[in-house]
């Protein structure tokens, strides 16, 4: 399962950079924008429903808002909470970036700066 979250981030935040790119405004950011949270979602869908995963805890994510392209950064209570949504600081736009809990993070576990 540990290489899952990695592998579908990854994919996601290709397709959400190109989104960006284009130009998160217009309809065919927006469109490409929407498809890459769609395939997000539908890998998590379906890796859980093959391995039989049970998401107990949130998932650690570098996030960043798909209108605005701003850093998500969970704090306080949010930052323990299981939650799937989550609401961009800077603009307010409200997104999932995957059907099972995340928490968005300053840096992915093992990765944080000394």
């Amino acid at each position: 399962m540990k290489k899952y979250p990695a592998l579908i981030e990854v994919c996601a935040q290709v397709l959400l950079t190109r989104a960006g790119d284009i130009g998160s405004r217009t309809n065919s950011g927006k469109v490409l924008t929407q498809l890459a949270e769609e395939l997000r979602d539908g890998l998590w869908k379906k890796i859980a429903e093959t391995e039989g995963i049970v998401i107990e805890e949130a998932i650690p994510m570098l996030l960043h808002c798909p209108l605005c392209n701003q850093r998500h950064l969970d704090i306080g209570e949010f930052a323990t909470k299981l939650h799937h949504t989550h609401a961009c600081q800077h603009c307010g736009h409200v997104w999932r970036p995957a059907v099972v809990p995340t928490i968005g993070v300053q840096f992915l576990p093992g990765f944080k700066n000394a």
